[in-house]
């Protein structure tokens, strides 16, 4: 069992603050692979979990909160390694608008 599939137990498993630490701290292990191939498998993997959380109604706001934030650090990080400019701002800003509504709640 490496990090990251524990970080992806948490998320799927968790509830509220164990779903928000594990959101921290999948971002920081993108953040450690760096731009490595391990780095791209890692978001593919995590990406679709950080997203259903987003779209749970029944997820706690602080965990939302969290995903959201997770998940455009995670894009944006992802994509300054490997698109232009333009690209960043039209990819990340669907997840950017997801996120702000769970913001009053953080």
């Amino acid at each position: 069992m490496t990090l990251g599939d524990s970080i992806e137990r948490c998320l799927k498993k968790g509830k509220g603050d164990e779903q928000s630490a594990a959101a921290m701290c999948s971002i920081l292990l993108l953040m450690q692979l760096g731009t490595s191939d391990s780095s791209e498998e890692a978001l593919r993997s995590l990406y679709p979990v950080l997203k259903a959380i987003m779209l749970d109604n029944s997820a706690s706001f602080p965990a939302r909160a969290a995903v959201s934030l997770t998940a455009v650090d995670s894009v944006l990080f992802y994509s300054l390694n490997t698109c232009t400019f333009s690209e960043i701002v039209r990819t990340i800003s669907r997840e950017f608008l997801e996120c702000l509504k769970y913001l009053k709640y953080y």
